[in-house]
C-alpha cells in the first residue's frame, strides 16, 4: 500500500486555492436561447439600449475595456459553434459585477464568452443560418430551442484590478494570443496605477 504523502497534499491545496479557478460563482442560471433579454437584462445600460438597438449593439455595454475584440472567430467557426449549442452542446458563458453591485446584478459584465455570445446573438438576429439552410426566424422557437441552454456563471469580486487579473490568468497561454493578454495587462497597470495609498 502506498504511504500518503500529508505535506504534499497541504501544499497541492495550497496551490489550487492560489489558481483563479478555486473563485466560485456567486450566481448561476441557465440562459435561455429563444429569450436573449433574459441575459441582457444583468447591465442596466444594455437593457436601457435594447430599446432602440439589436442585440449586438446593445451588448456592447456589457464589454469590458481589457477584453479581447469580439472579432476572433470567423463566420464559419460562429455557424458551427451555434449548430453544436443547438445540438446540445453546453457552454458557459462567465459574467461578472463587483462587490458594489452584488445582489443587484445591474453593471455585469463579459468576463469569459465573448467570441461565443457574439456567435448566438448574430444567430439571434439572423445574420446567418445554421445546417445551411435554418435562420433563427425560420425556426420554430420553441420546438427546436427549447432545451438550448447556454449556462451563465456571474462572479462578484471586490474590485475591477481583481476582475482582469481573473482574465488574464484564465486565458494566457492557452486561448488567448499575446497581444490580447497584452491589452489587459495595459489596463491592469492603469488600475494599479490608481489604488489609494
Amino acid at each position: 500500500m502506498q504511504k500518503i504523502n500529508h505535506q504534499a497534499i497541504e501544499a497541492y491545496k495550497q496551490r489550487r486555492a492560489q489558481n483563479v479557478f478555486s473563485v466560485n460563482p456567486a450566481y448561476t442560471m441557465d440562459f435561455d436561447l429563444r429569450e436573449p433579454k433574459q441575459l441582457l437584462r444583468y447591465n442596466r445600460q444594455t437593457e436601457q439600449r435594447l430599446e432602440h438597438e439589436t442585440y449586438l449593439q446593445a451588448y456592447r455595454s456589457m464589454i469590458p475595456p481589457f477584453q479581447r475584440d469580439n472579432n476572433k472567430w470567423t463566420r464559419e467557426q460562429q455557424i458551427r459553434f451555434v449548430e453544436n449549442v443547438c445540438a446540445g452542446f453546453r457552454t458557459t458563458l462567465m459574467l461578472y459585477t463587483l462587490k458594489e453591485d452584488e445582489g443587484l446584478y445591474e453593471q455585469v459584465q463579459i468576463l469569459d464568452g465573448l467570441q461565443r455570445l457574439t456567435a448566438l446573438l448574430a444567430f439571434i438576429e439572423n445574420q446567418f443560418p445554421i445546417f445551411d439552410e435554418f435562420y433563427f426566424r425560420d425556426i420554430d422557437a420553441r420546438l427546436a430551442l427549447g432545451t438550448v441552454r447556454p449556462q451563465v456563471r456571474i462572479y462578484t469580486f471586490e474590485t475591477e484590478a481583481d476582475a482582469v487579473k481573473f482574465y488574464i490568468e484564465m486565458n494566457r497561454d492557452i486561448t488567448h494570443s499575446a497581444d490580447d493578454i497584452y491589452r489587459a495587462e495595459q489596463y491592469l497597470a492603469t488600475l494599479d496605477h490608481h489604488i489609494p495609498a
